[in-house]
């Protein structure tokens, strides 16, 4: 969950609030999450696409193997073979760039986790880690490992039942059946980008001292247009899609931590160009250390007038995280919509923030010198 931005297409952004808005009004009279979506069926089927090249080349190149009776035949079979077994989608083994925190250094945070996923019905998690962005992302990884990776500046905003808000919003892509979070279509898109990689003339795999990257750039222009027109297809199939889960990922934020805290995560989030400003100002003082009390001292100060007049610029701007996401005044007004849930599910009171904080302050402050660093430019 990115700081907000807005969508460089006015047309696609009124198309796109338009059709939250229907959603949300469709949300709050019938919450039904478990349908079978023409946009998830068309997500596999380009998923599928992968799978079957990878499939074709193996089985092609086995069989010219295997009947081939000229060695260039062979030659190309073992190439056939070789390519498959590259072209193999996987999943990355970890997120990158992150601090991963255990269970041993980190108990009650793994606690309140299990508390807040099995009020939401999601899986358990394997992982969890901080790093430098003001942002939060749930992910399936290799070996079918589910990690939660929280932005350090994005924890320190939110409040207490903010944070279960958050836990739950995250959680809530597993428990829902997000397509991002599915092994056969996150196993092809990463399949898709690292191939979009080895194209890449900056890489070392093609580029070399007897041959320029401008050479390397104009070989493999083709190539990396159409696999990365295709991975653009499989995102823009997938909008649709990831625009309704992030809704389903609201309502389970409500479940968990009570309409309150939805809304206060929400409208934490509206600030995250403010807490920028103030990361900003605590990074050129070189007070890293301090930077947690600073975004503290700052959302101490975000009162009931400052919540409204972004509440009001964000329903006049259509201002959203990203356009992967829906409207966030459309968020909130969904929030607002459940009064089955105005209580929380789980608490997160007083004593029980005090020992996250202690068991996660170390962690916390490494991440914030890192975006320190980050928004130095260094």
């Amino acid at each position: 969950m990115r700081p907000e931005q807005h969508d460089p297409s006015r047309l696609t952004d009124r198309i796109a609030t338009d059709m939250s808005r229907r959603l949300v009004d469709r949300l709050a009279a019938d919450r039904d999450q478990r349908r079978i979506w023409p946009s998830r069926v068309l997500v596999r089927l380009l998923a599928s696409v992968v799978h079957l090249t990878t499939v074709g080349l193996l089985v092609g190149g086995v069989w010219l193997l295997v009947t081939g009776d000229t060695w260039p035949l062979r030659t190309l079979g073992g190439l056939g073979v070789v390519t498959a077994v590259a072209l193999v989608p996987r999943l990355p083994p970890r997120p990158g760039g992150v601090a991963m925190v255990d269970r041993a250094h980190a108990p009650e945070l793994f606690a309140l986790l299990e508390e807040v996923a099995t009020t939401v019905d999601s899986p358990a998690l394997d992982a969890v880690g901080f790093y430098p962005d003001f942002n939060a992302a749930a992910l399936t990884c290799r070996r079918n490992r589910r990690v939660l990776v929280l932005g350090a500046p994005a924890w320190v905003a939110c409040s207490p039942q903010a944070k279960v808000a958050l836990l739950a919003h995250e959680l809530g892509h597993f428990a829902n059946g997000d397509g991002r979070q599915d092994r056969y279509v996150g196993s092809a898109v990463h399949a898709v980008a690292f191939w979009i990689d080895v194209f890449d003339p900056r890489e070392p795999l093609l580029s070399n001292g007897f041959v320029s990257n401008a050479m390397v750039r104009i070989v493999t222009w083709p190539v990396r247009m159409v696999l990365a027109g295709f991975l653009h297809l499989i995102w823009l199939a997938d909008r649709p899609g990831h625009r309704r889960q992030e809704h389903y990922a609201d309502l389970a934020s409500v479940l968990a931590a009570g309409s309150e805290g939805a809304v206060d995560l929400l409208e934490t989030l509206l600030a995250g160009v403010a807490i920028e400003v103030v990361c900003d100002r605590a990074a050129s003082a070189r007070g890293e250390g301090s930077m947690r009390s600073e975004i503290a001292a700052h959302m101490a100060t975000y009162d009931a007038d400052a919540r409204r007049r972004n509440r009001q610029r964000a329903a006049a701007e259509r201002v959203r995280i990203d356009d992967s996401h829906p409207p966030t005044a459309e968020r909130l007004r969904l929030v607002e919509s459940v009064g089955a849930h105005p209580t929380a599910a789980v608490v997160l009171d007083a004593d029980r923030a005090a020992q996250l904080d202690a068991e996660l302050g170390k962690a916390l402050d490494a991440e914030l010198a890192r975006y320190a660093d980050i928004r130095r430019g260094w």
